[in-house]
């Protein structure tokens, strides 16, 4: 279906079909002020854009024919306009197709919305009203187009990194938003989403959980992490059988609290260590032990050394016994304390 926009152009309100979109890139001056700022790219664009990436857009002018009635040919005047010329898009049209023309038709609706913008050139310079009949035809306003947040996000968007996580919590924000708008809201009024058995969960936990969660459910690529996201995130929106899609969000948020809960309690466990205590040695170099023999030769030996050295102790000078004594001293600052428990055999 073609877009069929409402324009201002020479203080004439008129209707137009939309026929290329370029995308612009703003470039800061050296001032580095938001008075710098020039338009220096401007390329056209494959994708659907809001209107504030928007430099340039190629209109195709409709003529009226009849009453409700306009066309669109070859000789049809082409505009190029900014975003400032535009107050809004008419929806819910009827529009045919011939080998030469482009035929629509709009309601009366519409038709009295842009008589009275036209007759009252106040009105171009406040936002739009909505009009809406009974077929469902509106006008939507120009404000809401100019300065709407609504962006479309791609497998690129989700990215398993900072941005993607804050990217993903932004979309999450929005899902409450998209089902009450189609008349089945999945929210109370403080925000909380009642899952089967009465369990009622905070809808902004959920956001901050989920980037947690797809990262450990994940277990392919990095490449395609975005993709997986999407797939996920494209179940669960109220398309097709609301039901099925509403079934599959609950799940969603269930697999959300419980991998939320699970890892608190891997985190809990992750903190308790038991670290067995490493075999002691004694100042002297003698291992430590909890055999009763081999402390008491140790003992023993150490006895005997000792009183060999008494024995000839009168035959060493002063400098060595100093010497002994800074060592000694040397080694119990290095040495590491006895575990408790432990026999340790201390050299005095």
């Amino acid at each position: 279906m073609p877009q069929i926009i409402v324009y201002v152009h020479d203080k004439r309100v008129s209707l137009g079909v939309v026929l290329t979109i370029y995308r612009g890139a703003l470039l800061k001056g050296k001032d580095k002020s938001e008075a710098g700022r020039k338009l220096r790219v401007t390329k056209p664009s494959v994708h659907a854009l809001p209107v504030l990436t928007c430099s340039r857009v190629r209109v195709v002018h409709l003529t009226e024919s009849a009453p409700l009635r306009y066309f669109a040919c070859s000789h049809s005047p082409i505009e190029l306009l900014t975003p400032q010329c535009f107050l809004g898009h008419v929806g819910n049209i009827d529009f045919a197709n011939c080998e030469t023309k482009l035929r629509v038709a709009i309601t009366q609706v519409t038709k009295d919305q842009l008589d009275k913008l036209q007759c009252q050139p106040e009105l171009l310079s406040a936002p739009a009203t909505v009009a809406a009949d009974g077929d469902g035809a509106h006008l939507e306003s120009a404000d809401v187009q100019l300065h709407s947040e609504r962006r479309i996000y791609s497998a690129v968007d989700f990215t398993n990194s900072i941005q993607g996580s804050k990217n993903l919590e932004k979309f999450l924000l929005t899902v409450p938003k998209l089902w009450s708008d189609k008349g089945v809201p999945i929210t109370d009024e403080s925000g909380c989403i009642v899952l089967q058995g009465g369990k009622s969960l905070q809808w902004f936990h959920i956001c901050k959980r989920a980037p947690e969660y797809f990262d450990i459910a994940y277990s392919g690529s990095a490449k395609n992490f975005g993709r997986f996201v999407v797939g996920q995130m494209s179940q669960v929106l109220p398309e097709g059988d609301f039901a099925a899609a509403k079934s599959r969000l609950y799940r969603l948020v269930g697999k959300i609290d419980g991998d939320f809960k699970k890892g608190i309690a891997l985190l809990r466990m992750s903190n308790i260590a038991y670290r067995k205590p490493a075999p002691a040695k004694s100042r002297c170099g003698v291992p430590a032990g909890n055999d009763r023999d081999a402390g008491e030769a140790a003992t023993d030996r150490l006895a005997d050394d000792d009183r060999h050295a008494d024995e000839g102790g009168n035959d060493r000078d002063a400098d060595e016994v100093g010497t002994d004594q800074d060592a000694c001293k040397q080694t119990k600052q290095t040495e590491s304390p006895p575990v408790r428990g432990e026999r340790v055999i201390v050299c005095l």
